[in-house]
């Protein structure tokens, strides 16, 4: 998520409801295949292919916003967070779990390289 200074918010690029069933449904197929098979490599193949595809997508939607701030701003300014310590919550047994997952999909470092990159560009 990102705030800028005249008060709108950008959201993170997260994948669709039905992006998310299809690869549910693709990890699915890999574990009923027998370990060790054929079909097993084929369905692996299948779920990577489809992985590598939702990562173009997060990457594309990530340099049209890098693009769009870049040409909108004269100065970016960020805070640099510490996002390991945001990640940990404690339990009710008291046990530190990690919550990366609901943060952020993207990584901050990666919009950040992108952004300083077109700025600098």
């Amino acid at each position: 998520m990102i705030s800028l200074s005249d008060g709108k918010v950008l959201e993170n690029a997260e994948i669709s409801g039905q992006q998310r069933k299809s690869m549910i449904c693709l990890q699915q197929r890999i574990s009923r295949k027998k370990k060790g098979s054929r079909n097993r490599k084929k369905a692996i193949q299948g779920f990577a292919k489809y992985s590598e595809h939702i990562s173009r997508i997060r990457e594309d939607r990530l340099h049209k916003l890098s693009h769009q701030l870049a040409n909108s701003y004269s100065l970016i300014a960020y805070e640099n967070l510490e996002i390991g310590n945001m990640v940990k919550t404690i339990d009710s047994q008291g046990q530190y779990r990690n919550v990366l997952g609901a943060i952020s999909p993207i990584c901050c470092t990666t919009r950040l390289r992108v952004l300083v990159a077109r700025r600098s560009a």
